[in-house]
Parts: structure tokens; sequence; C-alpha cells
């Protein structure tokens, strides 16, 4: 089993924000949940069974104020989990999202 839990959030007018604290808030929500995703599912495929729980939030379902690149990162959770789940599927891996 996999839980994907780590990240923060980062808060802001969109705007005023700078690429970097975007990339920078991108960097643990969305791209650490795929590296340790990615380095898992050759076991579970392997074994042939796992559970992949990736956490989410009620952002990742619709947008708030100054919470643009937290809520991209969770609406990109969502669609991330959604696909791998048809591809992990026949392999008796399922995938959950959950909310924080």
């Amino acid at each position: 089993m996999l839980v994907n839990n780590a990240g923060y959030g980062l808060s802001g007018a969109f705007e005023d924000l700078a690429m970097d604290e975007i990339k920078s808030q991108h960097e643990p929500n969305l791209f650490g949940v795929i590296r340790v995703t990615q380095a898992v599912l050759p076991t579970m495929r392997k074994q042939k069974s796992g559970i992949i729980v990736n956490m989410s939030s009620v952002a990742g379902g619709f947008g708030i104020p100054t919470q643009s690149a937290y809520a991209s990162t969770k609406f990109a959770i969502e669609g991330l989990s959604e696909s791998i789940a048809y591809e992990s599927e026949p392999f008796g891996i399922k995938i959950q999202n959950g909310e924080t």
C-alpha cells in the first residue's frame, strides 16, 4: 500500500505568484506523487495487487480564490489518479483519492 500525502499550500493572487513559487508548489504536491507512484508500480504489478491512495483536497474539484497554484496541483492529482486507475486495474492495483 502507498499513501501519497506530502505537500503544502501556497496562497496568493495568481498574478502575484512568481513562476519559481508555482514550480515549488507543484514539485511535492504533484511531481512527488508521480515519482513515488512510478517507483512502487512495478512491484505492485509483479505481485498483482496493491492500493495507492493519493490525498487530494476539495480544491481538486473546484477553484478557490488565492489558491490557484495549490488547486492546480490537486486538479492534476485527480486526473492522474483517474487515468492510472484504468491502467492499473487489470493488474489488481486499486487507485483511490482521499481528501484532506
